[in-house]
């Protein structure tokens, strides 16, 4: 087998085309849609209705908070993440797909958490996107209760 250099084809108008590797890669490209959003799901967070999500504070270092994934309309595109920022800095990173707890979030003293996400897909398009984490506590179960009956969690309100 032989790699073809030139493709040779048609135009709708009935004209005859004819692409080079090069041109063929650049037309593909130039058909290419970018990413229209950065998805963040998880087990143990939420979705709030004006677009915010919810975690629990004070989760160990390492811990996963989202998976990440994108809205694309180009079929079979692949997606890297970076975390352009955070602020405050240095309680989140990006590991592949994963938004992973990296610092103390300690939910008694912060609100909430904005997190500057980059998707590129591989078409190397990208979207920019600003999330806001709202952080919620939720305290130890607390000590049995007379009757031997057992409290559960406590959340205070954001």
């Amino acid at each position: 087998l032989q790699a073809v250099e030139t493709i040779f084809g048609k135009a709708q108008n009935g004209e005859p085309v004819q692409f080079t590797k090069e041109s063929l890669r650049a037309y593909m490209k130039a058909l290419a849609n970018a990413p229209t959003d950065i998805l963040l799901n998880g087990a143990a967070t939420g979705s709030n209705s004006d677009g915010s999500y919810t975690i629990i504070g004070g989760q160990p270092n390492g811990t996963e908070l989202f998976t990440l994934s994108a809205a694309d309309t180009d079929p079979g595109d692949y997606h890297s993440f970076t975390l352009v920022s955070a602020s405050p800095p240095g309680l989140v990173v990006v590991d592949g797909d994963k938004l992973k707890v990296a610092g103390a979030i300690d939910a008694a003293t912060l609100a909430a958490l904005t997190v500057v996400l980059q998707t590129t897909d591989s078409d190397g398009l990208q979207l920019l996107e600003a999330k806001t984490v709202v952080l919620r506590v939720e305290e130890e179960p607390a000590a049995d209760l007379p009757g031997g009956r057992r409290a559960g969690y406590l959340c205070a309100p954001v």
